[in-house]
């Protein structure tokens, strides 16, 4: 299964929050996970501010380390101007943060490019619109 993996799955999983053995045994099955840099760079930002806030620093660096370890078998989609240009356009279901319309442009970016692109993701905005726009979403 070619997997697009969506931030708020990531850090759900590195965090051990409610869906996260879900999220590991999607990520554990997928044949090829794939995400933007833009859930690299938001998972490090998360786990910092986590950091910040008070939460155990050692417990932070440990997860920081565990998202480098496991991104290292990922394959990045990187951030392109053209990407930019998709979030000028309208989603079905509005309103999308900007940082979920780059998530979605990016998909549909790849699809054409990767058959069977699944999306994980945890964010109900998120996975009603990927579900509109053609995508099977898990979980």
């Amino acid at each position: 299964m070619n997997l697009y993996v969506e931030t708020s799955a990531v850090l759900n999983w590195l965090l051990g929050q409610a869906d996260a053995s879900t999220v590991a045994r999607a990520l554990n099955a997928a044949q090829n996970p794939i995400t933007s840099e833009l859930t690299l760079a938001e998972s490090w930002r998360g786990l910092a501010r986590l950091k910040a806030g008070g939460r155990d620093r050692a417990q932070m660096d440990s997860l920081v380390e565990q998202l480098r370890r496991a991104s290292r078998s990922w394959t990045l989609a990187p951030m392109q101007l053209g990407l930019l240009r998709g979030l000028m356009n309208e989603f079905p279901r509005e309103p999308v943060r900007t940082l979920d319309a780059i998530h979605l442009c990016t998909a549909l970016r790849l699809r054409p490019d990767v058959s069977d692109l699944t999306f994980l993701s945890l964010d109900v905005r998120v996975r009603e619109n990927a579900l509109a726009l053609g995508f099977p979403v898990i979980p």
